[in-house]
């Protein structure tokens, strides 16, 4: 089993997430994405909290739950801060930001 997908992702105020058959949609001020999801993982989605379940116990299906786990935490992060990226060049640090 995942040690990372078994960790809940928190669904912070303002992110709508569905999910119907395997296709994962989350909807933020930034955006929305969607994705399909693995047909040896499930998603349990609460109020504020979404699960990865996996369907069986063996190497591979922990790895596709620890995987799936974290596209969808940075689908969630996509939609709710973008993307930036820190690079560090001879000490000095240079901010990327995509919107």
């Amino acid at each position: 089993m995942s040690r990372v997908g078994k960790q809940r992702i928190q669904v912070p105020d303002g992110v709508k997430v569905s999910y119907s058959g395997c296709r994962l949609t989350v909807k933020g001020p930034k955006g929305e994405l969607s994705r399909t999801i693995h047909g040896d993982v499930a998603l349990s989605i609460n109020e504020n909290f979404i699960q990865v379940v996996p369907s069986g116990r063996s190497k591979r299906v922990g790895a596709i739950q620890g995987l799936t786990r974290t596209l969808v935490s940075n689908m969630i992060t996509g939609v709710t801060q973008g993307f930036k990226r820190v690079l560090e060049i001879n000490g000095m640090a240079l901010d990327i930001v995509w919107n």
